[in-house]
């Protein structure tokens, strides 16, 4: 834990004033000047051993801080704690240290705290919105106060080093790209309406067997023929669907972002739809397994939000395989590749009008 007292400027010009009041008052032995004098020199002592008790007997700690996302403001906990037992602490600033500068992934963070009373823990909060994806690298909280005169500041910090990841934004998706690949899957013969399997259309009845979903249950015809029953469905247009996330080296990292942005979009719209998903960046030599479980999708934006920047993966060059049966969608900010012809191609330029749903689509 390291304490220290800082001067800032409304310090400099108090102690400024008090030496111009000190040498007046010598030279012309005013006595209004001495008491002037007097209490302005009592005013810097007392600030500095007012802020700098209470601030001795503080205790601060960050605690758990989960995954944020671009865009969403992210909520950063913090326990406060008083061990004096005379003493409370006023007018309390908590502030992130970075441990080195750089491009930022949020905002500066703070937040601030009214009152410690003595033997006291308080909990704080500071809200902040991430303003790209990676790794926000949190090293030393500080807790500082300028009470009661703001002259001189007291701080109080401790190395507490913690690692966030921020995922990418998440954004409303149209619901026609899912019934443009429905149909792709349908011409290329890769689904059928005549085949049994986890589509929304009613294909028949079979007997209840032990694991079958209580969902499945036909309860009218179970009435009418004294056993359980369950439904069958039609083949699903798309039970399994693959992102395909490809860079050009010909863009900047901003256009990266939003290929990156509009992988994590369409992999959360699908998962929300009961669609399994795959992730696929050849350039990042990544290859997920399917899956369609919250703790699935979160995985896949976790990868997405540790990929390196979008130009140091376009520098790289690897062959795309693509051999399952899974709909596939190809997102890229460069040359459509010509060995996907099952793929559906959606290019940088028509991401706003094939990928990215209008607000107003979708408001509540």
């Amino acid at each position: 834990m390291r304490r220290r007292y800082h001067i800032h400027l409304s310090g400099i010009l108090f102690t400024g004033v008090t030496v111009l009041l000190g040498i007046g008052a010598i030279n012309s032995q005013n006595n209004l000047l001495f008491l002037v004098f007097g209490v302005c020199i009592g005013a810097v002592l007392v600030s500095g051993i007012l802020s700098g008790s209470m601030m001795m007997g503080l205790r601060i700690s960050r605690l758990a801080v989960a995954d944020g996302i671009v865009g969403v403001p992210l909520r950063i906990s913090y326990s406060v704690r008083s061990k004096s037992r005379l003493l409370a602490a006023y007018a309390i600033l908590i502030r992130e240290r970075h441990p080195a500068p750089g491009d930022p992934i949020t905002p500066p963070i703070s937040t601030c705290i009214v009152k410690v009373g003595p033997g006291e823990r308080v909990r704080c909060r500071a809200l902040v919105t991430p303003v790209r994806r990676g790794r926000l690298m949190l090293s030393r909280v500080e807790a500082s106060s300028s009470f009661p005169f703001g002259i001189i500041r007291k701080s109080v910090s401790i190395d507490q080093p913690a690692e966030v990841l921020v995922l990418p934004r998440v954004r409303p998706v149209r619901d026609a790209i899912f019934e443009s690949l429905a149909a792709r899957r349908l011409q290329h013969g890769l689904a059928s309406s005549s085949k049994r399997g986890m589509g929304d259309d009613f294909w028949g009845l079979r007997e209840y067997a032990p694991g079958d979903s209580a969902r499945l249950i036909a309860w009218r015809a179970a009435a009418r023929t004294g056993e359980l029953v369950v439904r069958q469905h039609t083949d699903a247009p798309i039970s399994r669907l693959r992102v395909i996330l490809l860079f050009s080296p010909a863009r900047n990292d901003q256009d990266h972002e939003r290929i990156i942005e509009a992988g994590a979009s369409i992999i959360a719209a699908g998962i929300d739809r009961d669609i399994a998903c795959m992730l696929t960046i050849p350039q990042a030599n990544l290859n997920t397994p399917a899956g369609l479980s919250p703790s699935h999708r979160h995985a896949l934006l976790r990868g997405l939000a540790q990929l390196p920047t979008g130009t140091t993966l376009a520098q790289r060059t690897a062959p795309l395989h693509l051999e399952d049966d899974a709909a596939q969608i190809i997102v890229t900010d460069g040359y459509p590749p010509r060995d996907a012809p099952r793929a559906r191609v959606i290019t940088l330029e028509q991401l706003d009008q094939q990928v990215f749903a209008p607000a107003a689509e979708h408001a509540p």
